[in-house]
C-alpha cells in the first residue's frame, strides 16, 4: 500500500513537472510545503527560498492581500469538498520586482493530506495582450465602421441584414433600425438580383469547407425615394467558431458619380466616332516621341490612306515628304498654339493642334485634328462668285421668309426701288405693293409653297418716292439642305421704258390708222366733188340735175337719199 501511495505521489510530481502554470502545495496557514519547478520560473526564487515561506506575502502586493487571503481561507474552510470560486487575478510581485498578471487558485485535491490544499498560478501575460489586441482591433474595427464613408453591410446565410452601419443606411435613405432583419434584396433592382443570389449560393454550397469567398461586383440599387445608384460591393464570407458559414461581410462604395461619367464618356465617344466616320477628318496622335498612337478619319481616303495603317510609325518619318506640315508640328510640340492650314495633294487641310501634358507638366503626346476644307473653301468661292453677281446686276434680287419679311437685298433693288439694304431688310416686302394690288406679294409666296413658280409676271410695284414702277419678276424657292422650302428669291427687273415704248407705239399706231381713215375720207369727198362738177358741167334738165346733186351729196354727207330729198 505505502509503495502504491509512493508511486502515485511520484506520477503526480512528474505530471505537474509538465504543467507551464506554476503548483504550489500549501498547509492550512499558507505556508509552501512543494513546489514545482515551473513556480521557480515564473517568480525567480531559488527552491531554498521558496519552502515554508507564506504563498500571499510571498507572491501577492500588499494593496491584494487580504483580498486573496478571503479566497485562500474559503477553500480552507471548505472540508474535504473541493472548494469552487476561489480565483483570484492581480498582478503579482516576482523576485525580480516587475509585476505581472496572474490568475490565482485555491483548491482542495480530495484524497490529500489533511490541511494540505494546491494553489495553481497562471500566467496571463499573453491572454491580456490578446484581449488588449483584440479589444484595440474591435476599437478599430468600430471607428472603421463609424467613420468610413463606404457602406458596411452584414448579412447571414439566409441573406437577411444583420448589421449595417449609418453611410449605408444614408445611402439607401434609410435609418439604421428599418433595415435590420430585413432581406438584402429588397435594396436590389431587379436586374442585378440574380447576380446577388448567385453569389450567396455559390457561399452556401462552398461554406461547409470553410473556404472563404472575396470577390467584387457591382450592382444597381434602389434608394428609398426611387432613385437608382451604382455601387461595388467587396464581399467576403463570416464563419462561425465551427468554420461553417455564417453570413457575408460586404463593403459597399457610391459609384453613381463615375457611372454616370463612364456613360457620358461613352456618349462622348459614340458621337466622336459618329463625327469621325461623317465628317472629313483626320485624327491623329502621338506619343511623346512622335510615334502615332492613332491615326483614323474618313479624311484619309482623299490620300488612298486607310485607318491605323501609320500606328507605331514615326511621324517624322511619314512627313519627311512634307516639310512645311513637319515645320507645324514641331512648332506644336514646342508649346505653340498652332492652327495651319496647307494645301496637300489639291485639298485644302486645316489642322489644329493640341499638346499633351501628364500631371508632372511634362509633355506626353500631341494630338491633330485635320479638317478638309476643299468643298467649303469651292462652296465659299462660288458663294463670292454669286454674290459679285448679284450686286453687279442691274436688276433686283431680293430673298423673303416664306412669311415676306425681306431677307437681303442688292444694289440693283437699291437703284430700282431707293431703299437701301439697312432700310429694306426686315420689313415686309409688302411695302412696294401699289394700293390698287393688296395681297400680290402674299398669294404669289402661296402659290411658290404649293410648288409654282412664277416667272415673266409684270406687275406694278412702288418706289420710297410713291412713284410707281413697271417691273417684270421671277420668284423662285429657297431650299435647305433636308429640301424644305424656306423661303423665296426674286428678280425684278424694271421694264418701265419697254412699257412707255410699248404705250408710245400703240398711240402711233392709233393716229396712224386714225390718219389713214381720215385721208381715205378725204379721197372719197374730193371725188364726190369731182362727180358733182362732171354733173353740173352736162347738160341735164333741172329735175334730173337735182337729183344728181342730192345723190352726190349722200354719198359725202351720211345720210340717206330720201331724208335729203324730202327735206
Amino acid at each position: 500500500m505505502d509503495a502504491a501511495l509512493r508511486e502515485r505521489k511520484a506520477q503526480r510530481a512528474a505530471m505537474l513537472e509538465y504543467f507551464l502554470d506554476a503548483i504550489f502545495t500549501i498547509d492550512s496557514q499558507c505556508h509552501i510545503l512543494e513546489f514545482t519547478s515551473s513556480a521557480v520560473r515564473m517568480f525567480g526564487y531559488d527552491g531554498p527560498d521558496l519552502r515554508g515561506q507564506d504563498l500571499v506575502d510571498l507572491i501577492v502586493p500588499p494593496s491584494s492581500r487580504e483580498h486573496v487571503r478571503r479566497a485562500f481561507a474559503q477553500v480552507a474552510a471548505s472540508g474535504a469538498e473541493p472548494a469552487t470560486g476561489a480565483r483570484v487575478e492581480l498582478e503579482t510581485l516576482p523576485a525580480n520586482g516587475i509585476s505581472f498578471p496572474i490568475e490565482l487558485t485555491f483548491v482542495r485535491v480530495p484524497g490529500s493530506e489533511p490541511g494540505t490544499l494546491l494553489a495553481g498560478a497562471r500566467d496571463l501575460t499573453k491572454r491580456q495582450r490578446a484581449e488588449q489586441a483584440l479589444q484595440e482591433s474591435e476599437e478599430r474595427y468600430r471607428n472603421l465602421v463609424e467613420t468610413t464613408q463606404d457602406g458596411i453591410l452584414q448579412i447571414d446565410s439566409m441573406g437577411y441584414i444583420t448589421h449595417v452601419n449609418e453611410q449605408m443606411a444614408g445611402l439607401l435613405g434609410y435609418y439604421v433600425e428599418e433595415m435590420l432583419g430585413t432581406s438584402v434584396f429588397a435594396y436590389i433592382w431587379h436586374t442585378g438580383r440574380a447576380t446577388m443570389q448567385a453569389n450567396l449560393e455559390q457561399r452556401v454550397d462552398t461554406g461547409h469547407l470553410g473556404e472563404n469567398i472575396v470577390n467584387r461586383f457591382e450592382l444597381e440599387l434602389l434608394h428609398k425615394n426611387g432613385a437608382h445608384l451604382w455601387v461595388l460591393v467587396s464581399m467576403t464570407s463570416i464563419f462561425d467558431r465551427s468554420r461553417r458559414y455564417a453570413g457575408s461581410l460586404a463593403m459597399v462604395t457610391d459609384i453613381t458619380d463615375r457611372k454616370l461619367t463612364e456613360a457620358a464618356l461613352q456618349t462622348s465617344e459614340e458621337r466622336l466616332r459618329t463625327v469621325v466616320a461623317n465628317v472629313p477628318l483626320i485624327l491623329w496622335a502621338v506619343d511623346a516621341n512622335g510615334i502615332f498612337t492613332v491615326y483614323e478619319g474618313t479624311g484619309l481616303r482623299h490620300f488612298n490612306l486607310e485607318p491605323g495603317m501609320h500606328v507605331g510609325d514615326s511621324i517624322w518619318h511619314v512627313l519627311r515628304d512634307f516639310p512645311e506640315i513637319a515645320a507645324d508640328v514641331r512648332r506644336a510640340f514646342a508649346g505653340e498654339d498652332m492652327v495651319a492650314v496647307r494645301e496637300v495633294g489639291g485639298r485644302v487641310i486645316e489642322t489644329r493642334h493640341t499638346l499633351l501634358r501628364g500631371k508632372d507638366g511634362a509633355v506626353s503626346g500631341l494630338i491633330g485634328v485635320a479638317t478638309d476644307f476643299t468643298e467649303q473653301k469651292r462652296a465659299g468661292e462660288e458663294r463670292a462668285r454669286l454674290a459679285a453677281i448679284v450686286d453687279s446686276s442691274e436688276d433686283a434680287i431680293t430673298t423673303a421668309s416664306l412669311d415676306g419679311i425681306l431677307q437681303s437685298w442688292n444694289a440693283g433693288a437699291e437703284r430700282l426701288f431707293g431703299y437701301t439694304a439697312a432700310e429694306a431688310i426686315g420689313r415686309p416686302a409688302a411695302i412696294l405693293e401699289p394700293p390698287d394690288r393688296p395681297r400680290e406679294i402674299a398669294d404669289i409666296l402661296m402659290r411658290l409653297k404649293e410648288g409654282e413658280r412664277i416667272s415673266n409676271f409684270e406687275t406694278v410695284r412702288v418706289a420710297k418716292t410713291g412713284s410707281t414702277i413697271d417691273i417684270s419678276l421671277a420668284v423662285s424657292p429657297v431650299i435647305d439642305d433636308t429640301g424644305r422650302i424656306i423661303g423665296a428669291s426674286s428678280i425684278d427687273r424694271d421694264i418701265t421704258e419697254r412699257k412707255q415704248a410699248q404705250r408710245e407705239a400703240e398711240h402711233a399706231r392709233r393716229v396712224a390708222e386714225e390718219l389713214a381713215q381720215l385721208r381715205e375720207e378725204r379721197a372719197r369727198e374730193a371725188q364726190a366733188m369731182a362727180d358733182v362738177g362732171a354733173v353740173l358741167s352736162s347738160v341735164l334738165e333741172p329735175s334730173e340735175l337735182y337729183k344728181r346733186v342730192l345723190e352726190q351729196v349722200a354719198s359725202i354727207v351720211p345720210c340717206d337719199y330720201a331724208d335729203i330729198r324730202g327735206y
